[in-house]
């Protein structure tokens, strides 16, 4: 095996290694063992790593567990698990099977007795997949909101600012309506920071975002909303909530780390450079050309291999089929091209980078010539956002399937 497909190989299975040790289920049975468990429960996991928390919390708990309802992604449920009713619905963008799922879960956790406690199981993917619209809302209406926002470049969290306010679940308000039982969640942040109201549009935390903020975030992507939407933002989500705690069992920075230990496992000399990116991609890309540059300056020993970590942002102009990491990656293939020895990777930890079956791409210097040589435009597909169909007539495209986890991206330049 040549040097090239040597390390594309030992980059590739980095990644792999490092997601299955932050398998959503194995970090919930940590987290577990540390928690006092003392009550009967119903549950509730929303989001595309809930079967794993799911699977693990009914495995531990048993008994405990009288009722509940596991919420993912389309294919993403593995099978049964004893008595939890499991349903699959819509994800990036809220469908109504996202709305009937909501509603049973809404079911199981009302009027419930100071004996029984809520255990919310949340993941990345619950904004879409756990939803009541506010009463005057259309589904469609919904949709709409939530496309426009996804492709205007709006950070998540303004996304999902705007988000809670129009809903009757997020922004604390799943917590109060089931006041005064308990509820604990237990949090897989898919979000920069750790910002809880942020996760899964924060069910079960008190909403720091006013209505004026999600007017102003609207108006500031050009968002057009009706008067009657309007007069719905300006009901206030909770600003307090009284009967709810959490626990964190795994971010981007963990991740990083196991990605980290993985490469020097393989004699690489790794650099966790940063895992909070939420900049627009063309900055991004500048910032890693600029680190791959000044890398490639200095005399090495080992292989180096550049950690980031985060969720890039792409305002999306172009009607082709892509992701974030698909097009940066894509991106990344021009800005490296004709240099010797780099390679660089783009992956959703979750293995669904947009609305796509792929979790990303990895592209070294000699990708975009390689792209031309096979008749393929990388430039127009730049340009038209049709970085999937590019990287899959490449053979630069990444699919693991659904990982079992949730974590933002992982991005990598590995210079050799």
């Amino acid at each position: 095996m040549d040097r090239k497909r040597r390390f594309r190989k030992s980059l590739l299975g980095i990644v792999n290694s490092a997601l299955a040790d932050m398998n959503a289920g194995t970090l919930l049975e940590t987290a577990l063992k540390n928690y006092s468990i003392e009550n009967n429960y119903i549950l509730v996991a929303i989001g595309k790593a809930a079967w794993q928390m799911a699977k693990a919390a009914h495995e531990m708990l048993g008994n405990r567990i009288i009722d509940g309802i596991v919420i993912t992604k389309y294919e993403y449920s593995k099978g049964k698990i004893g008595n939890l009713e499991i349903l699959e619905a819509g994800h990036p963008i809220v469908d109504e099977n996202s709305l009937i799922a909501t509603q049973k879960a809404i079911e199981k956790v009302r009027n419930l007795n100071e004996n029984i406690h809520v255990l919310f199981l949340i993941s990345g993917g619950g904004s879409a997949l756990f939803e009541m619209p506010a009463p005057g809302i259309q589904l469609s209406e919904l949709q709409a909101i939530n496309r426009a926002l996804i492709n205007s470049g709006a950070s998540i969290k303004e996304i999902n600012a705007v988000r809670k306010h129009l809903s009757m679940v997020k922004g604390g308000r799943f917590a109060e309506m089931i006041f005064p039982a308990r509820i604990h969640s237990f949090i897989l942040s898919d979000v920069v920071g750790e910002d809880l109201n942020s996760i899964a549009s924060g069910p079960t935390v008190a909403d720091p975002a006013t209505s004026n903020d999600v007017i102003k975030i609207l108006r500031k992507y050009g968002v057009n909303i009706t008067k009657g939407i309007e007069s719905i933002i300006l009901h206030e989500t909770p600003k307090h909530i009284s009967n709810s705690d959490y626990t964190i069992i795994g971010n981007n920075k963990d991740l990083c780390k196991a990605v980290f230990k993985k490469a020097e496992k393989k004699d690489l000399d790794a650099e966790l450079i940063s895992s909070k990116i939420e900049m627009e991609v063309a900055e991004f890309a500048d910032l890693i050309e600029e680190k791959i540059i000044q890398q490639r300056k200095t005399q090495q020993i080992k292989p180096k291999l550049l950690i980031f970590g985060g969720e890039p942002v792409v305002k999306v102009s172009g009607k082709g089929t892509g992701g974030r990491n698909q097009h940066l990656a894509l991106l990344m293939a021009k800005r490296i091209s004709e240099m010797e020895n780099v390679f660089f990777l783009s992956v959703a930890s979750d293995g669904s980078d947009g609305p796509t079956d792929a979790a990303g791409g990895i592209v070294d210097g000699y990708s975009w010539q390689e792209m031309k040589d096979l008749g393929i435009d990388p430039e127009k597909a730049l340009v038209e956002f049709d970085s999937y169909n590019c990287l899959l007539k490449s053979g630069d495209l990444i699919k693991t399937g659904a990982t079992g986890t949730n974590l933002n991206d992982i991005l990598l330049a590995l210079i050799y």
